[in-house]
């Protein structure tokens, strides 16, 4: 897969939404590149949030304005990164379309420099030092003569995946270009940019001309238009709100929920295939540990995660801090959780990652949750009043049904009338009442009034039933301006694939 298919892949389709200030800042930008000399902008967000089609519109309007434009961008290969692969593909652009005219001989400098980028020309007898810095040169001294033929605009899209002398490349062209009008857009995955980007990244942030655009997710209102586009027309405010709640903003993640229809429940092919492969890069204790994870809700205490995990502190130390390194998890501040915790960047990362599981391993799981729950003191949990109803869902989906009843009635007692607390896993509280509804014998046989039981269906903020978990609203995530979502329930997805 080359890199324009990498990137087309996560772009969302539809109309351009919800990104004007960052296109004006592009062009402020570039505005300054032209006027000031050579300058690099890096746009950051997560996968699917938008960088591609930001950059896109972007490198068409300064196209249409007679700035020169080369676009090029790394890939995953198995093998590792091709050497200078985001540059020759910026260049072969470069080379079949835009070349500027009146300039002597730059065609044959071109494509002398994409001869030595792909190693087609030998470097006679220079050491790999020397040639280097004479290939650094040649390159440098290439895109000093365009830039000041022509307005150039030089974009290398998921610099994440790049190789180190790309990367080199650039931060020597930062420093030793002088003059020219020259801007380099690059993009970059903020949650997952990989310890290689990451240290350089730590470097060039202190080179003058280096600015940063942080790219958030949709709010409600540009989601809105989002789908509209997608649809060709208004879109039913439910669907909305259960695309927004889900892909909590994320235009890429919204497209694909929407295709597959609102309320259906399950993650589309594509998209979980993307998730899933984030998971991937997990070792495979990694893996499991953050599946358990994920049974616990959209964020997990660290002291209820290490008890049902079972591991060495050690080893669950190092598989915490390997998921946060790669951006799967975020550590909740103490404030908002009441103790330490973790939360899951992406509320369909943890649907994934609990659609892994098999549904025994799902009961088990959920069966181990409930009873460090039911055996420790509220204080486990940070929210008291979300304790009962929490059991009974773990309950419930450990195929417990009695228990299930008992915990579900004390959390219809406990909860009055007042809204749906924060924090936590979402109270799911129709879900369960699941077995009030199917096992008839659990419910003759529980000593509690049948009144009890009918308040579960009227609390308020309850999800409509057989939806569990889409009540309340969880801790901020991390889109724009910490904007509240709706939070899953424990178990993720709504199904009753393991249901009793």
């Amino acid at each position: 897969m080359g890199a324009a298919d990498s990137a087309a892949r996560l772009a969302p389709a539809g109309p351009f939404v919800g990104r004007h200030e960052e296109l004006l800042e592009l062009h402020a930008t570039l505005r300054r590149a032209m006027a000031g000399g050579p300058g690099m902008i890096l746009v950051a967000g997560e996968a699917g949030v938008g960088k591609s089609r930001l950059i896109g519109q972007f490198a068409g309007q300064a196209r249409r304005a007679r700035t020169l434009v080369a676009v090029g961008g790394a890939a995953p290969l198995t093998g590792g990164a091709l050497p200078y692969a985001p540059l020759v593909q910026a260049l072969r652009v470069l080379a079949v379309d835009h070349v500027p005219s009146g300039l002597r001989g730059i065609e044959a400098e071109l494509a002398g420099v994409l001869d030595e980028l792909t190693g087609d020309r030998p470097v006679g007898e220079w050491s790999p030092e020397m040639g280097r810095a004479r290939l650094f040169g040649r390159l440098c001294r290439l895109l000093g003569r365009l830039a000041r033929a022509a307005p150039l605009l030089l974009v290398l899209e998921d610099l994440h995946w790049a190789d180190s002398a790309t990367l080199d490349v650039l931060a020597f062209l930062l420093r030793t270009l002088p003059e020219g009008r020259l801007l380099v857009v690059g993009s970059y995955r903020a949650d997952d940019p990989g310890d290689l980007l990451a240290g350089w990244l730590a470097e060039v942030r202190r080179l003058p001309g280096v600015s940063w655009l942080e790219l958030p997710r949709l709010t409600r209102a540009e989601l809105t238009v989002q789908l509209a586009g997608l649809r060709g027309g208004p879109v039913d405010s439910r669907v909305v709100e259960e695309v927004f709640g889900r892909s909590q903003g994320n235009p890429f993640f919204a497209e694909q929920l929407f295709e597959v229809g609102a309320g259906t429940g399950g993650l589309p092919l594509v998209l979980r295939e993307v998730l899933l492969a984030r998971v991937r890069q997990l070792s495979p204790a990694g893996q499991q540990l953050l599946r358990v994870a994920a049974v616990a809700g959209r964020w997990v205490c660290h002291d209820l995660l290490a008890a049902v995990a079972g591991r060495p502190d050690d080893e669950l130390d190092s598989g915490l801090a390997e998921a946060v390194g790669r951006g799967l998890l975020v550590v909740t501040p103490k404030e908002r959780a009441g103790q330490e915790a973790y939360e899951f960047r992406h509320a369909l990362l943890q649907e994934a990652a609990y659609g892994e599981l098999l549904p025994g391993q799902r009961a088990r799981l959920h069966g181990a949750y409930a009873g460090v729950l039911a055996s420790s003191p509220p204080g486990l949990h940070p929210t008291a009043r979300q304790f009962p109803a929490e059991l009974a869902e773990h309950w419930y989906r450990a195929r417990r049904p009695a228990e299930a009843l008992a915990w579900s009635v004390r959390a219809a007692s406990s909860a009055g009338p007042g809204p749906v607390p924060r924090g936590g896993a979402a109270v799911a509280r129709p879900a369960a009442a699941g077995p009030f509804r199917r096992d008839t014998g659990a419910r003759r046989g529980c000593r509690h009034r049948p009144g009890a039981v009918r308040r579960l269906a009227v609390l308020p903020g309850s999800a409509r039933p057989g939806r569990p978990g889409r009540a309340g609203p969880g801790p901020p995530g991390p889109g724009r301006g910490g904007r509240r979502s709706p939070t899953p329930h424990p178990a993720g997805p709504a199904d009753d694939r393991d249901d009793p």
